[in-house]
């Protein structure tokens, strides 16, 4: 009985054996950013939805989500066999995990939870707490005007919180206060059916007078309505006669004012307050990008070459 032949041993260029090399993958690849980049940007937009609104399990939270174990569990289970002989590596599926692992620090219970309490918390706590009693009064004695020293003389830095102003103390009263502060800590009334809207602070109030014109005003109360005292497209809420009697009626309600009988025609609730966060978000943006490009910096020492 004759036997095949055994193949050649590999050799060199002077006929010396070598060995064979394994063929080293990569991981960091093109598809597995991108998608990474595709289920963060998802899970960004799905996880506040689920979390926050529906209160629903959370799906992003701790070392082993269940956002990311769905995902690894889908990837192993359909995708690859799907994709055949271009199936996605273990490496690949590592890089997709550490994404959505470190997605799980920012959304939900992670940074986008912390730091805007952060931010609010303080403007609320200071003024009843008795144990930061000397902390505002480290602002001086109220001047003439009943309101403290400038905000220069705290040793705090009031741009880093949200509903503390430079000047004065912290009025927890005050319309704006409790639609930005109160407004985040407690949360903001619905109002999403007609017939509970009623004219309160930051709504848009639309309005018919007794000459038959019409008008479309933003209502405001307080510290903001005396700002904008001057503004013919604000609706004074604090002005005992064009802007008082509109506080806390509804839409299709007439109204008496010197002129003559108006009615209000349409009332929109109040809008998020999108506006008191930009400047208190670039305070914070250093100590951010910092921390940022420190685990940055980590992982590249970390990681083997």
């Amino acid at each position: 009985m004759t036997t095949a032949p055994e193949a050649p041993e590999a050799t060199d260029a002077i006929g010396e054996p070598t060995e064979e090399t394994p063929v080293a993958h990569r991981f960091i690849t093109l598809r597995s950013i991108l998608i990474a980049l595709i289920l963060a940007v998802g899970f960004s937009v799905l996880i506040p939805w689920n979390d926050w609104f529906l209160k629903n399990t959370y799906l992003n939270n701790h070392y082993m989500p269940l956002g990311l174990t769905l995902v690894l569990l889908v990837m192993g289970m359909v995708v690859n066999p799907l994709l055949g002989r271009f199936r996605l590596l273990t490496g690949e599926m590592v890089v997709i995990a550490v994404v959505m692992l470190g997605l799980a620090g920012v959304t939900s219970s992670g940074l986008m939870r912390m730091l805007p309490f952060m931010m609010t918390g303080p403007a609320s706590v200071l003024p009843t707490n008795p144990r930061f009693a000397n902390t505002m009064a480290e602002r001086g004695e109220p001047g003439p005007g009943g309101e403290r020293g400038p905000i220069t003389q705290w040793n705090v830095p009031h741009q880093l919180w949200i509903g503390i102003e430079a000047q004065g103390d912290i009025d927890r009263n005050d319309p704006e206060f409790r639609h930005v502060v109160e407004g985040y800590l407690r949360g903001m009334p619905r109002g999403d059916e007609r017939d509970t809207l009623r004219v309160t602070h930051r709504s848009i109030v639309t309005w018919e007078d007794a000459a038959g014109q019409k008008h479309r005003q933003l209502a405001l109360a307080g510290r903001q309505a005396q700002y904008h005292a001057d503004d013919p497209q604000v609706l004074n809420l604090d002005d005992p006669m064009t802007g008082l009697p509109f506080v806390g009626q509804q839409a299709d309600r007439q109204i008496a004012l010197p002129e003559g009988n108006a009615r209000i025609l349409a009332i929109e609730a109040p809008s998020l307050p999108w506006y008191a966060w930009p400047s208190a978000l670039l305070a914070w943006a250093p100590l951010l990008i910092g921390a940022l490009l420190a685990c940055i910096g980590i992982a590249g020492v970390v990681r083997r070459q």
